[in-house]
């Protein structure tokens, strides 16, 4: 028998390169917040950066200090769910698949705020946070075709010294250079922020990026659903 045709999914909508860099930039802010408070209430501990967490798990395996290793590796695991679950709710979510993430991602800390108000221990609080520190990584597939790490530097510092060498040896990059500074400006911006506001209000510092989550998903549905409207397929 003849396959019956299929009704065509809706694809993802293309964001101008400069939205998608605001939007990573914005992002990258909220890790680099977050980051900073978790890493002062929790006592050094990263929310964001698990390279940090890596070593710091090393290390206390090293000295034998089972007891100190378990909340990195605690984050470290959370971490990745995280990013497992968000990438299976973007795909499922195609063109909201990213709205869809930072709902949950914004919903996530909502809920961490909640714990601390029942003081339950650190460790369900940082698994919690971690979790959405990775499922945030999957609300941006990049800015305009280049991959850009919305939790870490690394990576963007390493482009941005590659495409600095690029520059002066004449080559057109100068807009990609821009970008990975400007996400080490966003995510120190973000930490110096959240630092900041945790030494005047602790862990309800993690209100401002609660909201910012909410307004940046809010603008990036209608957006969608206005392009959508416009071409729908």
């Amino acid at each position: 028998m003849p396959h019956s045709p299929k009704t065509p999914r809706p694809p993802r909508v293309a964001k101008p390169a400069w939205i998608e860099a605001v939007m990573a930039a914005l992002l990258a802010g909220v890790a680099g917040w977050v980051d900073a408070v978790g890493f002062l209430h929790f006592g050094g501990l990263f929310l964001s950066f698990m390279s940090g967490n890596t070593t710091r798990l090393g290390v206390s395996v090293a000295q034998g200090n089972l007891g100190v290793a378990f909340l990195p590796a605690l984050v470290i695991g959370c971490f990745v769910l995280g990013a497992l679950a968000g990438t299976l709710l973007d795909r499922a979510g195609r063109s909201y698949g990213g709205v869809l993430v930072l709902v949950v991602v914004m919903a996530g800390l909502l809920g961490a705020l909640a714990l601390l108000r029942g003081d339950p221990g650190e460790a369900p609080v940082v698994a919690l946070l971690a979790a959405m520190m990775g499922m945030q990584n999957t609300a941006m597939q990049g800015v305009g075709g280049h991959a850009v790490g919305l939790t870490y530097l690394t990576g963007n510092l390493t482009k941005l010294g590659q495409n600095l060498a690029r520059r002066i040896m004449g080559e057109p990059v100068g807009a990609k250079c821009l970008l990975f500074a400007g996400m080490w400006c966003a995510l120190i911006s973000g930490a110096i922020g959240g630092a900041a506001t945790y030494d005047r209000a602790g862990m309800a510092a993690l209100w401002p990026v609660v909201w910012l989550l909410g307004v940046i998903a809010a603008l990036r549905a209608g957006y969608i659903w206005y392009r959508l409207k416009q071409s729908p397929y």
